[in-house]
């Protein structure tokens, strides 16, 4: 007696793979919604409190979803890819904020787990950097008032 493995159905597996890489950030601590840009629907993954992207879902010509990645995250991910076995492509000229999108074709690839690692390692500290300098320029802009008050109470009246 033989055993057949039921296949999945494309839209299934997209599905499916999309879920996957979405669960895989949102048990690392993100948030996700669901956004269209026109046409293309995506998902993109963010801190709660942050205002800034980590990653985003979109679509796969081929595949069955890919993680659209900014340039950093793609430099440490790099050495752990192997090249012939992962789709890589770059995205940066869709001005997105993303430099490089990276193919999945099932939902169980490990390399998503490790993507959604180096991924929010590396958005915690874009986003700390972001916060500092936030802070930094609140500082110069209550300094810059402060000045400007002060000039304004040293100038002469022309019509006194």
């Amino acid at each position: 007696m033989t055993t057949t493995v039921p296949t999945i159905d494309k839209m299934t597996m997209k599905a499916m793979t999309r879920k996957a890489i979405e669960d895989a950030f949102v048990a690392r601590g993100c948030t996700t919604s669901q956004k269209t840009a026109g046409a293309v629907k995506y998902t993109p993954i963010s801190f709660g409190e942050s205002d800034q992207r980590l990653a985003a879902i979109y679509g796969s010509k081929g595949g069955a979803a890919s993680v659209w990645i900014k340039e950093e995250t793609w430099s440490r991910l790099r050495p752990d890819v192997n090249p012939d076995n992962v789709r890589v492509e770059d995205v940066d000229l869709f001005g997105r904020g993303f430099q490089w999108a990276v193919h999945f074709d099932h939902y169980a690839d490990p390399l998503i787990l490790h993507l959604a690692d180096i991924a929010v390692e590396c958005g915690t500290e874009r986003w700390e950097r972001a916060k500092m300098r936030r802070e930094a320029d609140s500082r110069r802009e209550s300094i810059r008032a402060e000045r400007e008050a002060e000039m304004a109470e040293r100038k002469r009246d022309p019509f006194a």
